[in-house]
């Protein structure tokens, strides 16, 4: 019999619903912020090692490089005298892993700077 036949007694009643939080991020409806010119690439640069990190020996050229991880660097530069402005460049830098004859693998990875006292953020290439 269906639910609408029932008399009220022998009605299921609806649980009471869970509040339902948010996804995360930014509200329903609220503006997002994001960057909204896709730059072009003008250079990629793969940061191979010229030698074993274990051996110390001269790596092949011609060995496989494979990419691990990369990041997209923005240079931003003051442009010519004649022309105000600021000029940026977008550049790919990419970083791997090589093996040697001994079968050894040396890794690549992006470049920290030294702590310095004034900085309570660390910085990276």
């Amino acid at each position: 019999m269906p639910s609408s036949l029932r008399p009220p007694s022998q009605r299921r009643r609806k649980r009471p619903s869970a509040k339902k939080r948010p996804a995360p991020g930014k509200q329903r409806g609220a503006r997002g912020f994001g960057r909204t010119v896709e730059l072009a690439v003008i250079g990629e640069g793969g940061h191979r090692d010229e030698r074993c990190a274990h051996r110390g020996e001269a790596l092949d050229e011609t060995a496989p490089f494979p990419p691990i991880t990369g990041l997209y660097v923005v240079e931003v530069e003051a442009g010519p005298a004649e022309r105000r402005g600021l000029t940026l460049s977008h550049t790919k830098h990419l970083y791997g892993q090589t093996r040697c004859g001994w079968g050894q693998r040396t890794a690549t990875a992006p470049g920290r700077n030294a702590a310095e006292a004034e900085w309570s953020v660390p910085l990276s290439e």
